[in-house]
């Protein structure tokens, strides 16, 4: 097998005819976040974006688009925002996560959300979760149908809000696919706004990141769309929803809401929009991520699941940070309570970090706002979407 790991700018056609043709190879990589489009963008705004080429007798088997560190540490493509990721592998390919790792010449990769239905990266796994997805392929009609059967109270009660929300702050009107770049921005305010509150870190306050979403905003290509939903009352706007969306799938992304208008669930109302227009538009699902299952559970068919860990290479350097992490995931796993579960919250705190922040003064100024202010136990995930 050939092994490459080359900017993004530096593929081939051939290159990106090849990849294109692997991810509608599989089903499986249908989301958004896996279309060459994605890491495109992302390359355009971030300088460290790589994509790994892995071809077998000259056809291509694996394509891996990361952000790689000046120590050949890889994290997740456009990470902490890319809820889906990973490698693209050609169907019954014998590659091994770590074998890939090495032939890359990485000296490890992390992921948090990686799509591992062949367990090519098992051995390297510290946990798992589940994605929540809403399964629209029969249409809104009977995904509806089957929600007021199997969640009756929570259907009569977003009815009933819906109602009261009519009744007492107007007609809502939604607009799927709504261009309005000054909407988008005060959705990002309003985020900004909810992260400072719940104690976490604001992970839309680095540039690259709102220049990342505004340029998805108008990129519109056969494979990825970035596309923004709004709900109004008049001309107020009263919730946002930015996603990105596939021929089949819609990802929810960045949610938030005018907190004045809280208690009518603006963001569960427009989600149900959403879901009903995405179907009318040949949606087949919507992937609402991981956690918030406290709401999500009245909207999942099925979840999908989803992988964390690390993929070290054998090399000394690589060997002793492998050594650290597990000694630190082992306190996380011990029965030993809060502290345990403290040991969790720092780690994942500071991955976050230092995924988002891409210089050392903004990775400092975050660790040291963290230690001020961790997150509290209880803080209110948003509405919808991962962000």
């Amino acid at each position: 097998m050939e092994f490459r790991l080359v900017r993004f700018e530096d593929l081939t056609d051939v290159d990106m005819a090849d990849w294109h043709r692997l991810r509608e190879s599989r089903d499986l990589y249908a989301n958004p976040f896996f279309d060459p489009g994605f890491a495109g963008v992302v390359a355009s705004i971030r300088d460290n974006v790589r994509v790994g080429i892995v071809r077998d007798a000259g056809e291509m088997v694996c394509a891996w688009p990361l952000h790689v560190s000046l120590d050949r540490f890889a994290r997740p493509i456009g990470a902490p925002f890319s809820d889906h990721h990973g490698p693209l592998f050609k169907e019954g390919v014998q590659l091994q996560g770590r074998d890939l790792v090495r032939g890359l010449g990485l000296m490890g990769a992390s992921f948090n959300g990686l799509m591992d239905v062949d367990q090519r990266f098992a051995d390297v796994t510290f946990s798992r979760d589940g994605a929540c997805i809403i399964d629209v392929s029969s249409g809104a009609d009977a995904y509806f149908d089957w929600q007021r059967t199997t969640f009756p109270k929570h259907a009569k009660k977003m009815r009933r809000l819906r109602r009261k929300a009519e009744r007492e702050i107007g007609e809502l009107t939604f607009t799927f696919d709504d261009p309005d770049e000054a909407a988008l921005e005060q959705v990002f305010e309003w985020k900004a706004a909810q992260y400072a509150e719940t104690g976490r870190h604001n992970v839309l306050a680095p540039d690259w990141t709102r220049a990342m979403m505004k340029k998805l905003l108008r990129y519109k290509s056969a494979g990825l769309s970035g596309i923004f939903h709004t709900l109004r009352v008049g001309d107020r706007l009263v919730a946002g929803e930015f996603n990105i969306m596939s021929p089949s799938v819609i990802h929810a992304w960045i949610p938030a809401y005018d907190a004045e208008f809280a208690s009518f669930t603006p963001g569960m109302i427009l989600s149900d929009h959403i879901i009903r227009e995405g179907a009318d538009r040949g949606v087949r699902t919507l992937d609402f991520g991981v956690d918030a299952w406290h709401y999500k559970k009245y909207y999942t068919t099925y979840q999908l699941p989803l992988s964390e860990g690390t993929a070290w290479a054998n090399a000394p350097v690589a060997s002793m940070r492998f050594g650290l992490e597990t000694m630190w995931r082992k306190v996380e796993a011990a029965p030993l309570g809060p502290p345990a579960r403290l040991a969790g919250k720092i780690r994942r705190r500071f991955d976050l970090i230092r995924a988002v922040e891409p210089t050392m003064t903004g990775r400092l100024k975050g660790m040291a706002c963290a230690l001020r202010r961790p997150a509290p136990p209880s803080a209110p995930p948003p509405e919808t979407g991962n962000a």
